[in-house]
């Protein structure tokens, strides 16, 4: 096994630089991992990167700390020898300097040598708009002469394919290290030690194996290559930017304002400041790219299947998206009047603009896709007759039925169900709900009717829930939104009654609980009533927005169900054969994502 460790600054690309010799060594046939000690690498900080390359599988992950190499990209680094403390004996030592090696305070036991990366990335126009220059491809081409694993062929389809701007002269540059370097190593007597001679890993006979992806995409939940992307954008290639995100996820602009973001939480970068924004990257590709012009991605040849698929959000839409990039035929069923599900009618136009939504849809209808619209499956077309004439059908629906509190005076005028409100308002439709407004529930569909319902006339709009602040499965940055528009918020509190005057609503009578927490599922726990604790609300209207559901009510007997969800199994599978299922469908209603 060879280890390597990579001294540098930010704004060198160290990181980078381990991880395409990394990709090289792979594409030669080596096992090869590459990290970095984050922290460091805003530009000036140090940053350190390793490299571990071997024949055999390698069961160490720790950092390098005997090194065969090291690599030290910035030669100022060099002026201590605490850099290379912990080196083998007779390790191979290379700097970025115009100097000769003895000029260096380095051991006398290692074998120094220096390569004038910044001269031949300069020659070549490997620069950066400031024109100083790019150094970290041409530092790989230096390391693959010293490193027999690192093929230079191998190394230029690492950068060809690693999401370097200008690949072309950044591989002449390499070229360029690589030859001056084997020039200075053919006068050596001592050959440089090849991978085959670095000791062996002692292996067991079975070998455990970790994922070592970056831990923002692990914590992705479209899995999207979150890495190259932000390389992409900081460079301002946003078109290619987008089409890597359509690689795995086909709503960029939906995603880019709705999503809530986990890989932020797991970013790195939180161990010393805060995390990459990766969600307003993502906005900002789609934003930037004119998505409209965005060219689609190939179709592989016709495969003579047909696809039913029923609903049009983004489940439905995404599995549209790949089924049709494999070649299938496709046609979409949605009861709405608009394509788009919970984006399009659900969320709110000064969340997710609808022409956002359109754009996105319609670039998937580009692929040869069918959508019918106003088309609801069990009333205008029999879902046997879907299975009957299509090779497969995916199930999609959404949850969009709403859940009722089941307390008296809530059946009559004046109660209105959160997600009808908004999709009532995203179709156009008027709603008259007075000025004093009390929303129900503590998600994203209450704070979203709430600051809805202020932006269509109420004067005095409050929210009430079971859930602790803390606890509430809204959005936080939405939450202090909602108060920020002066909407107030009475937390752990449950309505009782709706009381009226006539038919006239008036008021809600509410009480205080203890609890309210969600299990590991989320799904709420039953909080208890703090009684003797009665209050009054004054109201003209009640929101109810305590969690949505799913209707099938067109599924056939033999659809086995897991409560109010079709039941599938990992592959979306249902129990009756050719019909898979996913979405809200299968799962607790969570986000757009």
């Amino acid at each position: 096994m060879i280890e390597i460790i990579f001294h540098g600054t930010g704004g060198q690309g160290v990181v980078v630089a381990a991880k395409l010799l990394a990709d090289a060594a792979a594409k030669g046939g080596y096992q090869a991992q590459s990290f970095a000690a984050y922290g460091g690498e805003r530009r000036g900080g140090k940053v350190e990167s390793f490299l571990r390359i071997s024949e055999e599988a390698m069961l160490v992950h720790s950092k390098v700390y005997e090194p065969d190499y090291v690599i030290i990209i910035n030669e100022n680094l060099a002026q201590d020898s605490a850099i290379v403390s912990g080196a083998k004996d007779g390790a191979g030592i290379l700097i970025n300097s115009p100097r000769p090696p003895q000029s260096f305070p380095l051991p006398g036991n290692l074998k120094i040598h220096t390569i004038n990366a910044n001269l031949i990335a300069a020659e070549n126009g490997v620069l950066l708009p400031s024109g100083l220059p790019v150094v970290n491809t041409t530092i790989m081409g230096a390391v693959a002469a010293l490193v027999p694993a690192i093929g230079l062929e191998e190394l230029a389809d690492a950068i060809r394919e690693g999401g370097i701007p200008s690949p072309e002269k950044n591989i002449k540059a390499a070229q360029e290290a690589y030859h001056k370097l084997k020039a200075q190593l053919s006068g050596t007597t001592t050959a440089e030690p090849e991978a085959e001679e670095a000791p062996e890993v002692v292996a067991e006979r079975y070998p455990s194996y970790r994922s070592k992806m970056p831990p923002c995409e692990a914590n992705c939940p479209a899995g999207e290559p979150i890495h190259t992307t932000t390389l992409m954008v900081q460079d301002g290639r946003f078109e290619e930017a987008l089409e890597n995100i359509r690689a795995e996820n086909p709503f960029p602009g939906i995603c880019g304002r709705v999503c809530f973001h986990p890989c932020e939480a797991d970013c790195n970068r939180n161990e010393f400041d805060e995390g990459i924004a990766a969600n307003a990257i993502e906005r900002a590709a789609f934003d930037f790219a004119l998505a409209d012009k965005l060219n689609q991605p190939t179709l592989r040849d016709k495969s003579g299947k047909r696809v039913a698929i029923i609903g049009s959000g983004p489940a439905g839409m995404s599995c549209a998206y790949f089924l049709a990039l494999l070649g299938h035929e496709i046609t979409v069923f949605e009861a709405s009047p608009v394509p788009g599900g919970i984006p399009r009618i659900g969320i709110p136009e000064y969340r997710l603009p609808g022409e956002v939504v359109d754009r996105e849809i319609n670039q998937i209808v580009e692929l040869g896709i069918e959508i019918r619209t106003s088309t609801s499956v069990g009333k205008d077309i029999p879902f046997q007759d879907i299975t009957s004439e299509y090779d497969a059908c995916f199930i999609a629906v959404g949850a969009h039925g709403a859940m009722k509190l089941n307390i008296p005076g809530e059946d009559g005028p004046g109660v209105i169900p959160g997600l009808d409100l908004l999709k009532d308002i995203a179709l156009g439709k008027e709603h008259s709900i007075g000025s004093r407004v009390l929303v129900i529930g503590g998600g994203n569909v209450a704070i979203d009717a709430a600051r809805t319902a202020r932006r269509i006339g109420a004067k005095e709009v409050q929210i009430i829930c079971l859930e602790s602040r803390e606890t509430m499965p809204a959005y936080q940055e939405e939450v202090e939104e909602a108060e920020r528009e002066g909407i107030s918020i009475l937390n752990q509190t449950m309505p009782v009654q709706i009381h009226r005057t006539g038919k006239q609503l008036n008021k809600i009578e509410c009480l205080k609980v203890t609890g309210g927490s969600r299990d590991e599922k989320g799904w709420l726990q039953w909080p208890e009533k703090n009684e003797g604790t009665n209050f009054m609300i004054e109201a003209d209207s009640v929101i109810i927005a305590i969690g949505s559901s799913v209707a099938t009510p067109f599924l056939p007997d033999n659809v086995e169900m897991s409560g109010p969800l079709i039941k599938v199994d990992d592959l979306g599978r249902t129990s009756v054969p050719r019909v898979y299922a996913g979405g809200d469908a299968t799962t607790v209603p969570g986000s757009v994502v």
